[in-house]
């Protein structure tokens, strides 16, 4: 009797480890945490505004689907999201990240194409280096972007951005302030606690814009949380990057072209004007009647013609040229950009 007992009871805990297993295993075998589920409906979400063009609440919920889950494919939709919204900073240590964490499963092609895209973007794009030892989370335009102290750069999108400094445990605004900051140079920030809770510059004149250099180091924040990671797979702030606006020279050489119309129909003026005194003077009657039939008329054409191309070229070359300026003054990635903003293009698997 007291083995049939031992038996039904070592039955009963077998079958109890079964359901036990059975319950938290997938078909595919493996566990689905809740937390993954989360962050796949939130990047489906980003994906459905990022289509819909509301670029500012994608970039929000691709960030946030990182926080969740780490992927470093997501890094590619946060960096394309980010340069949709302007937010040009963001997108360029995204994509920096993108390289360097997926950089073994990567074509080459990608590679290229993400870094031809960084290029442009680091025209638009500037840095902020923080000198404090206070401790705190770091905004840019509302935008997390690290914890303080910062060891090193901060890329932002040029302009004028506003710099905060919170608490970490309660958030509130320990310091702020707003920051003008030039494409491809770096404000130098530096500010002390006196020991009243009140933010003071060290000494007067502590915002300083220099150019980057080598003895910058170069430290990448993560996009989400803030982490500092020096990576030297990762590409350096550029020396020196010009690029010309392709509206300028396609204008310099219409308005060479409209000149030359310009000229043209001057001299068909100059040649009509010289045919009309030799028909006056002369006594042919059929030197006259050519003259008028058919001379007059073809340089009259001829200047018409020379004078219209040319002034309609030159207006042309002229409204290029002025767009080629403004470009200049006020660079956009939108005008440049190599890669179409597709950030369902690329499979995050959960």
């Amino acid at each position: 009797m007291t083995g049939i007992i031992w038996k039904w009871f070592i039955l009963v805990l077998v079958l109890l480890h079964s359901a036990t297993i059975l319950g938290n295993d997938t078909l595919g075998g493996d566990r689905i945490s809740p937390s993954n589920k989360s962050a796949e409906s939130i990047y489906k979400s980003g994906i459905s505004h990022f289509d819909a063009g509301e670029y500012q609440v994608a970039l929000k919920e691709f960030r946030e689907a990182y926080s969740i889950k780490a992927s470093w494919k997501l890094l590619y939709n946060i960096g394309q999201s980010a340069a949709a919204a302007r937010e040009y900073g963001i997108a360029l240590e995204s994509f920096e990240h993108y390289l360097v964490d997926g950089q073994e499963q990567l074509s080459l092609e990608r590679i290229d194409q993400v870094r031809e895209e960084i290029t442009r973007l680091k025209i638009v794009v500037g840095y902020i280096e923080l000198k404090t030892d206070i401790a705190g989370d770091i905004y840019v335009d509302g935008y997390h972007r690290g914890k303080s102290p910062l060891a090193g750069v901060l890329p932002v999108t040029s302009g004028v951005r506003t710099l905060e400094i919170k608490d970490a445990i309660n958030g509130s605004v320990i310091f702020t302030q707003e920051v003008s900051v030039v494409g491809e140079k770096t404000v130098v920030i530096a500010f002390d606690n006196q020991g009243n809770n009140e933010m003071m510059p060290v000494e007067t004149g502590t915002v300083e814009t220099k150019k980057n250099d080598a003895s910058i180091t170069n430290v990448y924040i993560s996009p989400v949380n803030g982490v500092a990671t020096t990576n030297t797979a990762a590409p350096a702030p550029p020396q020196t990057v010009q690029l010309e606006s392709p509206s300028f020279a396609p204008g310099i050489v219409l308005i060479g072209i409209g000149l030359a119309g310009l000229g043209t129909g001057t001299g068909f003026v100059v040649k009509n004007l010289k045919e009309q005194k030799l028909a006056e003077e002369s006594t042919d009657p059929k030197y006259k009647e050519a003259y008028n039939n058919k001379v007059k008329p073809m340089n009259n054409i001829g200047a018409a013609v020379g004078y219209g191309i040319g002034a309609l070229t030159i207006t042309i070359g002229i409204i290029l040229i002025s767009k080629a300026r403004k470009s200049r003054a006020n660079p956009s990635v939108s005008q440049t950009t190599h890669l179409l903003p597709s950030p369902g293009s690329v499979t995050v698997i959960f």
